[in-house]
């Protein structure tokens, strides 16, 4: 599974991570913190590691992860994204949350995202605890919230919380302001070779800032293609970069582990020149 397209939450990924992995599955999870943005991108990469068999790092963008990320799968529903809307009315959430109890069409589990749900009346709070009071079964509610103060109590208690921290955000600043010096100037075993010898610490940073770089321009690559299509170069180039960071926590050698990043980047990416622009 993959949370390569989340930056700067490596706690709250730890934690998703080992729920999935030792099948200890809450049946709402509760994501606050951060901004908006990055709790969208965290909660969706929690719904694409529970539903897509077949996500990893090899497999940057697979057909399921795809429809999920889309937002067309229809085993995932959204609630509250507009926007616009001042309240997320009770009607909303009973059209969305009324199939709550059917079986998934084609996922392992159905899940229902709820953005903003600090927005939701207090209607809406009571039919949703309704439902979590008796919750049906392969079913999981993420519920995303600026702030948790005006969520009735009995939800907050049946809820698992993920506090996001603070962090860079990759939607603010320009594609210069995340471009790691030189990056893009040589070809990629050159640029990766003069850090093998830095300390870990600081080639971490490195590798950190080259994330936030690609999800920048796959966050451009969406916009530009309005919003209904990612650029799959740049999320497998975020997926390798992530697992040779976890290489490296796991003490592999600095210098094969970016040889290795390298020729797999050289692979995906085989033109650095278009990291220029």
């Amino acid at each position: 599974m993959s949370f390569a397209s989340v930056f700067g939450q490596e706690e709250a990924v730890r934690i998703l991570h080992n729920h999935i992995e030792k099948r200890r599955l809450a049946t709402t999870y509760l994501f606050t913190g951060g901004t908006a943005e990055s709790q969208e991108s965290l909660a969706v990469s929690f719904v694409c590691a529970l539903n897509d068999p077949d996500a990893s790092p090899e497999r940057a963008l697979t057909p399921i992860s795809s429809r999920i990320r889309k937002k067309i799968h229809p085993d995932v529903r959204w609630l509250g994204d507009d926007p616009k809307a001042r309240a997320i009315k009770i009607d909303e959430v009973r059209s969305a949350i009324g199939a709550a109890g059917l079986t998934p069409f084609e996922a392992r589990w159905k899940v229902f995202l709820i953005s903003r749900a600090d927005r939701m009346t207090m209607d809406s709070q009571n039919f949703l605890l309704k439902i979590l009071e008796e919750p049906p079964a392969k079913t999981i509610f993420c519920l995303l919230a600026e702030s948790k103060d005006t969520l009735l109590t009995t939800i907050l208690s049946r809820s698992f919380c993920i506090r996001l921290r603070p962090g860079m955000d990759p939607m603010e600043g320009t594609l210069d302001d995340f471009r790691p010096q030189d990056f893009g100037l040589y070809r990629w075993e050159e640029f990766l070779g003069q850090y093998a010898a830095e300390p870990k610490d600081k080639l971490i940073k490195i590798l950190d800032q080259m994330m936030f770089y690609f999800r920048r321009l796959l966050i451009d690559s969406a916009q530009n293609q309005g919003g209904g299509g990612f650029g799959s170069d740049w999320l497998e180039a975020i997926d390798l970069i992530y697992e040779t960071k976890e290489a490296l926590d796991a003490n592999a050698n600095q210098k094969l582990a970016l040889t290795r990043l390298a020729m797999r980047l050289k692979r995906a990416i085989p033109n650095p020149d278009r990291l220029k622009v």
